[in-house]
Protein backbone atom coordinates (compact mmCIF):
# COMPACT_ATOMS: atom_id res chain seq x y z
CA UNK A 1 0.00 0.00 0.00
CA UNK A 2 1.31 3.16 -0.93
CA UNK A 3 0.76 6.99 0.56
CA UNK A 4 -1.58 9.37 -1.82
CA UNK A 5 1.17 11.96 -1.45
CA UNK A 6 3.97 9.81 -2.83
CA UNK A 7 2.24 9.14 -5.69
CA UNK A 8 2.49 10.84 -9.65
CA UNK A 9 -1.13 11.63 -9.90
CA UNK A 10 -1.44 12.97 -6.11
CA UNK A 11 -2.08 16.10 -6.92
CA UNK A 12 -5.07 15.25 -9.25
CA UNK A 13 -6.31 13.39 -6.27
CA UNK A 14 -6.02 15.90 -3.93
CA UNK A 15 -7.37 18.28 -5.31
CA UNK A 16 -10.59 16.09 -6.48
CA UNK A 17 -13.62 18.12 -5.26
CA UNK A 18 -14.63 15.14 -3.27
CA UNK A 19 -11.72 14.19 -1.90
CA UNK A 20 -10.91 15.59 2.01
CA UNK A 21 -6.98 14.40 2.84
CA UNK A 22 -6.04 15.25 6.30
CA UNK A 23 -2.41 15.13 8.00
CA UNK A 24 -1.50 14.05 11.36
CA UNK A 25 1.29 13.58 13.44
CA UNK A 26 3.69 16.18 11.91
CA UNK A 27 2.84 14.92 8.40
CA UNK A 28 3.63 11.64 9.22
CA UNK A 29 0.35 9.98 8.84
CA UNK A 30 -2.24 11.38 6.32
CA UNK A 31 -5.78 10.21 5.37
CA UNK A 32 -8.18 10.17 2.75
CA UNK A 33 -11.43 10.14 2.78
CA UNK A 34 -14.10 9.89 -0.18
CA UNK A 35 -16.63 12.64 1.49
CA UNK A 36 -19.95 11.81 -0.70
CA UNK A 37 -19.73 8.20 1.95
CA UNK A 38 -17.22 9.23 4.24
CA UNK A 39 -15.02 6.13 3.04
CA UNK A 40 -11.14 5.56 3.37
CA UNK A 41 -9.24 5.64 0.33
CA UNK A 42 -6.70 3.44 -0.12
CA UNK A 43 -3.76 4.40 -2.61
CA UNK A 44 -1.76 1.28 -4.53
CA UNK A 45 0.69 0.75 -7.42
CA UNK A 46 1.12 -2.30 -9.82
CA UNK A 47 3.39 -3.43 -12.59
CA UNK A 48 1.68 -5.09 -14.88
CA UNK A 49 2.28 -6.46 -18.75
CA UNK A 50 2.02 -3.84 -21.97
CA UNK A 51 -1.05 -5.31 -23.29
CA UNK A 52 -2.90 -4.96 -20.20
CA UNK A 53 -1.30 -1.32 -20.12
CA UNK A 54 -2.87 -0.32 -23.48
CA UNK A 55 -5.94 -1.75 -22.06
CA UNK A 56 -6.66 0.32 -19.03
CA UNK A 57 -5.35 3.33 -21.20
CA UNK A 58 -7.98 2.92 -23.24
CA UNK A 59 -10.32 2.46 -19.70
CA UNK A 60 -10.75 6.75 -20.48
CA UNK A 61 -12.39 6.48 -23.86
CA UNK A 62 -15.16 3.71 -22.96
CA UNK A 63 -18.39 4.50 -22.84
CA UNK A 64 -20.05 4.06 -19.67
CA UNK A 65 -22.67 1.27 -21.55
CA UNK A 66 -19.32 -0.69 -22.38
CA UNK A 67 -17.91 -0.40 -19.12
CA UNK A 68 -18.68 -3.59 -17.52
CA UNK A 69 -17.38 -5.42 -20.63
CA UNK A 70 -13.98 -4.00 -21.11
CA UNK A 71 -12.96 -4.51 -17.23
CA UNK A 72 -14.33 -8.18 -17.17
CA UNK A 73 -12.03 -8.09 -20.40
CA UNK A 74 -9.40 -7.03 -18.44
CA UNK A 75 -9.95 -8.63 -15.04
CA UNK A 76 -7.77 -8.65 -12.15
CA UNK A 77 -4.60 -6.89 -12.60
CA UNK A 78 -2.59 -9.56 -11.08
CA UNK A 79 1.10 -7.82 -9.55
CA UNK A 80 4.26 -8.74 -11.35
CA UNK A 81 7.95 -7.98 -10.93
CA UNK A 82 8.73 -4.76 -12.39
CA UNK A 83 7.59 -4.19 -15.86
CA UNK A 84 7.87 -1.38 -18.38
CA UNK A 85 4.06 -0.31 -17.62
CA UNK A 86 3.13 0.72 -13.83
CA UNK A 87 -0.57 1.28 -12.61
CA UNK A 88 -0.91 3.95 -10.17
CA UNK A 89 -4.68 4.18 -8.11
CA UNK A 90 -6.72 4.72 -5.28
CA UNK A 91 -10.04 3.26 -4.58
CA UNK A 92 -12.08 3.97 -1.44
CA UNK A 93 -12.80 0.81 0.90
CA UNK A 94 -16.75 1.13 -0.19
CA UNK A 95 -15.57 1.00 -4.00
CA UNK A 96 -17.69 4.03 -4.84
CA UNK A 97 -14.45 6.23 -6.00
CA UNK A 98 -11.76 4.86 -8.04
CA UNK A 99 -8.48 6.93 -9.56
CA UNK A 100 -6.32 6.04 -11.66
CA UNK A 101 -3.36 6.54 -13.52
CA UNK A 102 -0.96 4.75 -16.29
CA UNK A 103 2.73 5.38 -16.89
CA UNK A 104 5.13 3.65 -19.29
CA UNK A 105 8.95 3.02 -18.22
CA UNK A 106 11.62 5.65 -20.26
CA UNK A 107 14.27 7.58 -19.97
CA UNK A 108 15.17 5.91 -16.26
CA UNK A 109 12.02 6.70 -14.82
CA UNK A 110 8.19 6.01 -14.96
CA UNK A 111 6.58 9.11 -17.46
CA UNK A 112 2.47 8.99 -17.53
CA UNK A 113 0.85 7.40 -20.92
CA UNK A 114 -2.49 8.92 -19.47
CA UNK A 115 -4.11 11.38 -17.94
CA UNK A 116 -5.83 10.71 -14.49
CA UNK A 117 -9.24 9.04 -14.46
CA UNK A 118 -11.51 8.89 -11.73
CA UNK A 119 -14.77 7.26 -11.40
CA UNK A 120 -17.77 7.91 -8.53
CA UNK A 121 -20.52 5.63 -7.96
CA UNK A 122 -21.51 2.55 -9.55
CA UNK A 123 -18.70 2.63 -12.56
CA UNK A 124 -16.27 3.11 -9.96
CA UNK A 125 -17.62 -0.57 -8.09
CA UNK A 126 -17.15 -2.12 -11.62
CA UNK A 127 -13.78 -0.68 -11.69
CA UNK A 128 -12.69 -1.23 -8.54
CA UNK A 129 -13.04 -5.06 -9.76
CA UNK A 130 -9.60 -5.09 -11.11
CA UNK A 131 -8.07 -3.99 -8.03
Amino acid sequence: MAKIKNLGMAQAVVSHPQVNVSSSLFGLSEKAIYQPTNSRIIAGKRYCAPAIGAKLEALSQCPADKLLATVREIGKIVPQEITGVLVEYCVSQDHRFVAMQVFHYGDFRYNPASEVMFWEGPDAVTVAEMF
